[in-house]
C-alpha cells in the first residue's frame, strides 16, 4: 500500500514558522510542507510519494528558486535527503467550472488504488479545501483509497499577516491542527446513510474502537460505560439486521430490547429509528409482521413473505402449547392443515369442487333409480346404505390426507379457522411464486414490479388482520 502526501502550494510569499503537532516542534522552515513531512513522513520509502499541486504562478513563486522569494519548496525538500518521490503536478487556477473539474481529474488520475492519502490544506485558497474533501471522498468510493490524514497549519491563530511579519521567525509558532477526527464523522455519516439502504452494521462498529479519533471527538474512553452500551447495541443491530436479511423468523424470538441499551449519542438515532418497530414491541406477532413490512419496506418481497408466514405458524404451536421448534407440528400439522382449509374455502385453491358436485349428482341419481325400481322397505334399506357410504366419501374427499391430529384441530376450532387458513393460503400461493422464479399457472405468476409489492403488501396484511382476529376469538 502506497503513502501519498498531497498538498498545494499558493502564490504569495510566507514567513518563516516554526510548527507544533502532536507533542512536536519543528525549526524555523519557510513551508507548514516541510514540517509536515518531517513529522508525518520520517518512516516512509521509496515506494511513497510527495504530491505538490501548483499553478504556473504558484510553481515560478514559490516551487522553484526565486531571488526575491528566495529558496523553493522543490530546493528545500532535495536538501531533507528524503525516500519517497517528490512529484509536482501543475493545476489550473481553478476560475471556472471547467478547471475546477480539471482539478478534480488530475487528483484522480495521481491516486492508484489503496492509496493511504495525507491531505494538507494548509495553502489551499478558495474552493480547494472543498474540491479536494470531495474528490478524497470519492477516490475511497471509487478506488479503495483510504484518507490516512487530514491537515491544516493555522497561522490566524497567532494573528494577521501584518502582526506575524512583525514578530521574529521563533516567535511564530503555529499550530498544526489534525482534522482527520472530523472527517470520520463524515465518513461515519456516509456509513450510516449507506446502512439505511442495504448495508451491514460492521463498517460503523469499526469507528468505535477504543482508541479511534470518532471516540475521542465524542468523549468515549475505552472505560466509558457509554462505549460499552454502544457497542452492544451494534452488536444486537447486526444480529437483527442478519434476521432480516436472511429471513431468520427463528431468531427474531430472541430478545431484542433496546431499551437497556439506550444512548443519547446523537449519531445512533438514525441507526436504531428504523429497528425500534422490531426491537420495542410487546408482542411476538408484532415483532414478526413488523419484520415483515421492514423487508417489504426494502424490496425484499420473499423475506417479507417468509416472516408473515413463519410467525402465524409460530403463534399457532405456541396457542397449543408446542414449542415452535417442533418441527412436526409446525409444518406437517398446522402448515398443511391451514393450506388444506384454505383451499376448501377459497375458490381459487378448490380443487375438488368439481368432484363434490359429482357425488351430489351421483347420489340424486341413486335416489331416482332406487325409488322407481324397488319396493318401498328394501329400498329405504338400500338408499340409507349408499347415502351412507356416498356421504362417508364425501368428507373423506373433504378432509383427505388429513390426519387425526389436524382433524382434531379443525374440529376444535371450526369456522374461525378458515378466514386465517385462506389468508396463510395466499401468502403461501405468493411466496410459493416467487421461489420458482414465477413459473406457475397462476396468471400473475408473470407479473412483477409494483404490482407484485402491492400484491404481497395486501396479503401480508390480510395474514395479519386474519391471525389477530382469530387469536381474539380464542
Amino acid at each position: 500500500m502506497r503513502r501519498v502526501f498531497l498538498s498545494a502550494l499558493g502564490t504569495r510569499k510566507y514567513l518563516d514558522c516554526i510548527y507544533k503537532f502532536d507533542g512536536k516542534v519543528s525549526s524555523p522552515v519557510n513551508y507548514v510542507q516541510e514540517a509536515l513531512i518531517e513529522f508525518i513522513c520520517e518512516d516512509w520509502d521509496e515506494k511513497d510519494l510527495i504530491l505538490i499541486f501548483c499553478t504556473r504562478e504558484a510553481e515560478k513563486n514559490n516551487w522553484r528558486d526565486r531571488k526575491d522569494f528566495g529558496k523553493g519548496l522543490e530546493s528545500r525538500l532535495k536538501s531533507l535527503a528524503i525516500k519517497p518521490q517528490v512529484k509536482m503536478v501543475l493545476i489550473p487556477d481553478g476560475k471556472s467550472d471547467g478547471e475546477l473539474f480539471d482539478i478534480f481529474n488530475v487528483l484522480l488520475k495521481e491516486l492508484k488504488s489503496d492509496d493511504s492519502l495525507f491531505l494538507d490544506l494548509t495553502y489551499s485558497t478558495r474552493l480547494q479545501p472543498f474540491l479536494y474533501t470531495v474528490a478524497a471522498g470519492f477516490t475511497k468510493m471509487v478506488k479503495g483509497v483510504r484518507i490516512a490524514g487530514v491537515y491544516y497549519g493555522a497561522p490566524e491563530v497567532v494573528g494577521t499577516v501584518e502582526r506575524l511579519r512583525k514578530l521574529k521567525a521563533e516567535e511564530r509558532v503555529i499550530p498544526i491542527f489534525d482534522l482527520t477526527s472530523f472527517y470520520r464523522l463524515l465518513e461515519l455519516g456516509s456509513e450510516i446513510e449507506s446502512f439505511s439502504v442495504s448495508r451491514s452494521l460492521n463498517s460503523i462498529a469499526n469507528f468505535f474502537q477504543p482508541s479511534s479519533s470518532i471516540c475521542e471527538i465524542l468523549g468515549l474512553s475505552s472505560k466509558d460505560e457509554e462505549l460499552f452500551r454502544v457497542k452492544q447495541l451494534l452488536e444486537r443491530l447486526e444480529n437483527i439486521y442478519r434476521c432480516l436479511l436472511h429471513a431468520r423468523s427463528s431468531e427474531l424470538e430472541n430478545d431484542y430490547s433496546s431499551s437497556s441499551l439506550y444512548t443519547d449519542l446523537f449519531v445512533f438515532e438514525s441507526i436504531v429509528s428504523p429497528f425500534r418497530s422490531i426491537m420495542d414491541v410487546e408482542t411476538s406477532v408484532d415483532r414478526g409482521f413488523n419484520a415483515s413490512r421492514w423487508c417489504l419496506k426494502r424490496g425484499l418481497l420473499l423475506q417479507a413473505l417468509i416472516f408473515a408466514g413463519e410467525t402465524t405458524l409460530t403463534e399457532l404451536c405456541k396457542l397449543e402449547n408446542r414449542p415452535p421448534n417442533d418441527f412436526h407440528f409446525r409444518r406437517t400439522i398446522w402448515n398443511d392443515l391451514l393450506l388444506h382449509v384454505g383451499s376448501e374455502n377459497n375458490r381459487n385453491f378448490n380443487k375438488n369442487e368439481q368432484l363434490l358436485k359429482g357425488f351430489y349428482v351421483a347420489k340424486a341419481a341413486f335416489k331416482n333409480i332406487l325409488f322407481g325400481k324397488v319396493n318401498m322397505d328394501s329400498r329405504e334399506t338400500l338408499f340409507s346404505f349408499l347415502h351412507d357410504i356416498l356421504s362417508e366419501a364425501e368428507e373423506g374427499i373433504k378432509h383427505r390426507h388429513l390426519s387425526k391430529e389436524q382433524l382434531q384441530l379443525k374440529e376444535q376450532y371450526g369456522e374461525r379457522l378458515n378466514p386465517l387458513a385462506v389468508a396463510y393460503a395466499g401468502v403461501v400461493k405468493l411466496k410459493d411464486n416467487m421461489v420458482l422464479g414465477g413459473w406457475t399457472n397462476d396468471s400473475n405468476g408473470t407479473k412483477s414490479g409494483s404490482f407484485l409489492a402491492d400484491k404481497c403488501s395486501k396479503q401480508i396484511e390480510n395474514l395479519y388482520e386474519a391471525l389477530i382476529a382469530f387469536m381474539e376469538q380464542i
